[in-house]
């Protein structure tokens, strides 16, 4: 069984503009990029989940960014590619 999700990503959102640096980045098309971005966060759920621990909203997200090991290395990935897609 598959499922069709219609996800609408405004190119010039900050979503939209990490989707694309992301995916030159690692040299995918967007709809890798995608569906890798959901993979981990799935896989971050699913682990919560697992370990009887609560999934956080993403206000509690935000407020807690770099409180985990995977948040941390995420956000350090995003800054890398941010940062490289600034270098003139």
């Amino acid at each position: 069984m598959a499922f069709d999700i219609l996800v609408h990503i405004t190119e010039n959102s900050p979503r939209g503009r990490l989707v694309q640096m992301i995916a030159e980045h690692r040299r995918i098309t967007l709809e890798q990029a995608v569906d890798g971005i959901i993979d981990a966060g799935i896989a971050t759920h699913t682990h919560s989940i697992l370990q009887g621990q609560h999934v956080k909203s993403p206000a509690e997200t935000l407020l807690g960014l770099f409180s985990s090991p995977e948040d941390a290395a995420l956000m350090d990935e995003v800054m890398e590619i941010a940062c490289e897609g600034r270098k003139p």
